[in-house]
């Protein structure tokens, strides 16, 4: 446990650091120490009265920080009135970042985003939508063919980080690249596609002709040179992941025979469709009853049919509230109640385990003494069984011949 006096120390010399840079602290800008509420009414009074830069921009991060949704109508009467530039930016930053509000705040930036005659701030804009998520894409895939240079730019990179088909984005980057009419479109999709597809992606070849042809701005190799740089490491970090995931597969085969493990790549379906991710969830039951009514095993979620770690990312973003791992737990447990029976988890044992940014799932499922059902997605109970790397249902006249044959090898 770290020293309160190191933290203490470490937290003086942040501020320290933070006055010298230039970095007006939120309680800086407030004469007295106050309580959150009294700090919160001088935030927003600063908004709505206080013409100094500095003061203004603390109190805007403060309330951004602190997500203070009353903060949100001095925010936009202050947008609509302000005239410089960089308060104007910090405020759309803000109303992203408080989150709140979506069927109010989106079609304020949606307005910014397509009409505003500043480019700097139509550029600040789609970093905004990003906080709203899956509700942001209409708006920003309507907004893509509607703007260009930076600003596409910068809905395309919040385009990839938001919850949309990936393969769908990719068919339409590569649509695009290749009727974009001016070098730095090309350089946007290219970007993107390299992004989402890693460093082996086809768009390469079109950023490495155009900085062949002196087409390219400084910035922008440079900035496409952190996105390569990041999906190199990326692409390293998957390898050494998956190595450290193969040893410890060999080692389970070792011991267990390979029908004994089973992969699933996500535990919802990696959707917001109710059925989909009733579907997937269901599966995961079904796999763990087969076990339980066999010999045992391990099933792996995160990890695709060619035992590839792809992580619990995209079940993530689908799980409700801060806590991810929490929730996957609580989903995972009423799963079982519902499909298998509460009294049943004594034989499942969940972990995560992390292979450098890659997190996955490892249920543990041991043999039930006893036969156990499977409730399906109708309400129709079945037994199902492990038999030759796959999940198989047992038909009426055949669950009393192997309940016979399970319980003389049990004994």
């Amino acid at each position: 446990m770290v020293d309160s006096k190191e933290r203490e120390r470490y937290e003086k010399l942040i501020r320290g650091i933070k006055k010298k840079a230039g970095y007006i602290l939120p309680e800086d800008s407030l004469k007295k120490k106050r309580s959150p509420k009294d700090r919160i009414d001088d935030c927003i009074k600063l908004i709505k009265y206080e013409k100094n830069y500095e003061k203004v921009s603390s109190a805007i991060k403060y309330l951004k920080v602190k997500r203070v949704e009353r903060a949100l109508d001095p925010l936009i009467e202050r947008l609509e009135n302000e005239q410089e530039v960089q308060i104007r930016c910090e405020i759309i930053q803000a109303l992203g970042g408080i989150g709140a509000q979506p069927k109010r705040i989106l079609p304020i930036l949606e307005e910014i985003l397509l009409k505003d005659p500043n480019k700097e701030v139509r550029q600040t804009v789609p970093k905004a939508f990003a906080f709203f998520g899956d509700k942001s894409k209409k708006i920003l895939l309507n907004a893509l063919f509607r703007s260009t240079g930076k600003v596409r730019y910068m809905i395309i990179m919040v385009l990839i980080h938001i919850e949309l088909d990936k393969e769908k984005l990719i068919n339409l980057f590569r649509k695009e690249m290749a009727v974009a009419k001016t070098p730095f479109d090309r350089y946007s999709y290219a970007s993107g596609l390299v992004e989402l597809e890693g460093v082996e992606s086809s768009a390469l070849k079109i950023i490495n002709d155009l900085i062949e042809s002196n087409k390219l701005s400084t910035e922008q190799i440079l900035d496409f040179d952190s996105i390569y740089e990041l999906n190199n490491d990326e692409k390293n970090r998957q390898k050494q992941a998956q190595q450290k995931f193969r040893e410890f597969i060999n080692k389970i085969t070792n011991t267990h025979e390979t029908d004994h493990i089973e992969f699933k790549s996500t535990f919802t379906g990696a959707s917001k469709n109710k059925n989909i991710a009733q579907e997937s969830k269901f599966r995961i039951a079904r796999a763990i009853a087969s076990f339980m009514n066999s010999k045992g095993g391990y099933l792996f979620i995160g990890v695709n049919d060619d035992g590839v770690i792809i992580g619990l990312d995209r079940d993530y973003k689908i799980l409700k509230g801060d806590n991810k791992k929490d929730a996957f737990k609580q989903e995972l447990a009423q799963i079982i109640n519902k499909h298998i029976g509460a009294i049943y988890h004594n034989f499942i044992d969940v972990k995560f385990a992390k292979y450098f940014t890659y997190e996955i799932c490892m249920i543990r499922v041991k043999t039930c003494p006893e036969l156990v059902p499977i409730i399906d997605l109708k309400g129709q109970k079945h037994f199902v069984i492990r038999t030759i790397n796959r999940t198989y249902t047992l038909e009426s006249h055949e669950i009393d011949k192997y309940n016979d044959i399970r319980a003389s090898k049990l004994h």
